[in-house]
């Protein structure tokens, strides 16, 4: 009877190992996928909705990660882009289910929502076939059609500068289309910024047939490859046959695939597409000194051809405004030589001006009447050349720092307005200071208070 029960209880063990070592296999079934099995494109299609009628729709997954714990990632295309792309994340549990979701869109013209797919390999794992969001009507099919992948990230440094398109669209009943070009003039830290030219199109009603040109900016998510961006000034407002006044800016997105070399997006009303182009393709020439317009921080510029800039004005809530040496703009410095004319015109927050170390020349009216200016500290500054009515009725403006071995013309009234102000004037020597004490002087700071300091 022991050994019978000895047998037993050993037949049990036995049975109970062999099945646990099962479990084992199972758990870590996971392993038995490879990259090679599911990195690559995937094709096929799944049953969608259209307002509430059911149809069939092409699905292109591009799975460019995997990992072994099952988890994988990468971009899909609805439609081959027509109606949508987007990132999605799946996984593949113990039991070899597959599931995938989108993470976030794209571009999403239909403005269609995620669906979860949920499915399982077919022979050989060549194919994936399921359901979405666990309905029977609703299934789907997908073939491993390539080992090839892209990926989905594309760094700032390597998107284009120049791109020329079209864009397809509709302004209530009206079908809209317009030529696009584009230029890029700073991409860095998530934000892009640039010049759009507006053309008509051939296929455009003559009212929507318009030419303009203006500044755009927004945002850029390199690990998405995605960007929003919006006009915000127009360089050249639209001109069209029939005088349309009403014109506004609107907001495009979209993704850059790195496979074509195109951008692909949408607006509220329409879609989008462009492809990399070059600067002769642009045709801009700017119809005035500024070439483009660049916003750092609290500050915008004006830059140039020739790598040197201009401060155009800053953010209405900025008291000091701190004037750099360079700016960056896309992957290019940028001296900043300048302030502009009539940047900070009537200006009432800026409390305090520090200048950098290219700072040359103040424009006409830069600080006229910016009536809470107290102090300005230009002592670094190689300034040659302020102004008429450069800060002009500044009538708190308390203490000047300037260098008296660079500054060789003060236009007229420039501190017209400026009383009892400590005027400190770094020169090599006293007769570079006396100089620069009677220009300021003859420009309306008669009776400030000078001081020599040695430089």
């Amino acid at each position: 009877m022991k050994k019978s029960l000895k047998a037993l209880l050993l037949t049990v063990v036995c049975l109970f190992l062999v099945f646990s070592k099962g479990s084992v296999n199972a758990a870590n079934s996971t392993i038995s996928v490879t990259d090679k099995d599911m990195l690559g494109t995937w094709t096929g299609t799944y049953t969608g909705t259209n307002s509430g009628t059911k149809i069939d729709r092409k699905i292109t997954l591009n799975v460019n990660r995997y990992s072994k714990n099952g988890k994988f990632s990468g971009t899909a295309s609805i439609d081959d882009n027509r109606n949508g792309n987007y990132y999605f994340e799946g996984s593949i549990d113990s039991e070899g289910e597959i599931r995938f979701e989108g993470e976030k869109w794209r571009h999403n013209p239909s403005n269609f929502g995620f669906g979860t797919f949920v499915g399982t390999f077919g022979d050989s794992k060549k194919t994936i076939s399921g359901t979405m969001d666990g309905a029977t009507d609703r299934p789907f099919t997908i073939s491993h059609t390539s080992a090839n992948y892209v990926e989905t990230a594309v760094p700032a440094t390597k998107v284009a500068e120049y791109w020329t398109g079209e864009y397809d669209g509709s302004s209530g009943s009206t079908v809209v289309r317009r030529n696009l070009k584009t230029h890029i003039t700073h991409l860095a830290g998530g934000i892009i910024q640039g010049v759009n030219r507006m053309l008509p199109s051939s296929k455009a009603d003559s009212q929507y047939g318009a030419t303009a040109k203006y500044y755009f900016k927004g945002t850029y998510d390199e690990a998405l490859a995605t960007f929003n961006i919006q006009g915000y000034e127009w360089i050249e407002y639209p001109a069209s046959e029939d005088g349309v006044s009403n014109w506004s800016f609107v907001e495009l997105t979209g993704f850059i695939d790195p496979a074509t070399g195109t951008i692909i997006g949408s607006t509220d009303n329409g879609i989008w597409s462009m492809r990399i182009s070059n600067a002769a393709e642009f045709e801009y020439t700017p119809d005035y000194r500024e070439d483009a317009v660049f916003e750092s921080g609290e500050t915008t510029y004006y830059t140039y051809a020739n790598g040197t800039s201009d401060v155009k004005t800053c953010k209405s809530y900025t008291t000091t405004l701190t004037i750099p040496d360079t700016i960056e703009m896309y992957h290019q410095q940028y001296a900043v030589i300048g302030i502009f004319k009539k940047a900070f015109y009537k200006n009432t927050s800026i409390r305090k001006v520090d200048g950098g170390h290219n700072l040359g020349s103040i424009g006409e009216k830069a600080f006229y009447k910016a009536k809470n200016l107290r102090e300005v500290d230009f002592a670094n500054a190689p300034i040659s050349k302020i102004d008429k009515r450069a800060f002009y009725g500044c009538s708190n403006l308390k203490t000047v720092r300037i260098n008296g071995d660079t500054l060789s013309k003060v236009g007229a009234k420039a501190f017209t307005g400026v009383k009892n102000a400590k005027v400190y004037v770094h020169a090599k020597d006293k007769k570079t200071f006396n100089k620069a004490v009677k220009r300021l002087k003859k420009a309306g700071m008669k009776k400030s208070k000078y001081k020599f300091v040695k430089h």
